[in-house]
């Protein structure tokens, strides 16, 4: 790899730093540390993965979803559920839309599942936003970077909007009891 090409893995290999500050200072209060550890782990191997091999590990994903659920209060836990369910909806006909336009994948299936496992972190209000954010920092970087390859790895740009939103949602206070 030339120096250039290791830029951009050394610039977005810091989810784990990032995901671990925010967590550790905005996050939600009552995440236990080896919940906050499993969390970083997961968020850290699927950008990395995605950057390295443009694909997400359906383990990491998993991770993510699991974890949000077990941590949501109980009187919480369906309404979850259902944005997980209405985001994975939503993203999954952008998919076979664009799918069907182009004869391409646009936004893959990796990228679906985890932005669905990520939601289930997340008030309904706060969904969207996740996505807008990792779209955006997508566009952006795709942008700037201008390269001839086709597409970007979304997972990083989803685990900084997956972590500003975290920390926006915890800060407001509309995350029910456990601050989630």
């Amino acid at each position: 790899m030339t120096r250039l090409q290791t830029l951009p893995l050394a610039v977005l290999a810091s989810p784990a730093v990032l995901a671990a500050a925010v967590l550790l200072t905005l996050g939600p209060p009552a995440l236990p540390p080896a919940a906050a550890g499993v969390l970083v782990l997961s968020l850290t191997a699927a950008a990395l993965v995605d950057i390295r091999r443009r694909l997400i590990p359906d383990t990491a994903s998993l991770a993510i979803f699991a974890l949000g659920l077990a941590m949501a209060p109980a009187d919480h836990r369906l309404e979850r559920l259902a944005v997980a369910a209405v985001t994975l909806a939503a993203l999954l006909a952008v998919h076979l839309i664009h799918r069907l336009g182009r004869g391409e994948d646009g936004v893959g299936l990796g990228d679906v599942k985890l932005l669905a496992a990520m939601s289930v972190w997340l008030s309904p209000l706060f969904a969207p936003l996740l996505i807008a954010l990792a779209c955006l920092s997508g566009l952006a970087q795709r942008t700037v970077a201008r390269r001839a390859e086709p597409g970007v790895a979304l997972a990083p740009h989803a685990v900084f909007g997956f972590l500003a939103v975290l920390a926006l949602q915890s800060m407001t206070g509309s995350l029910g009891e456990l601050g989630l």
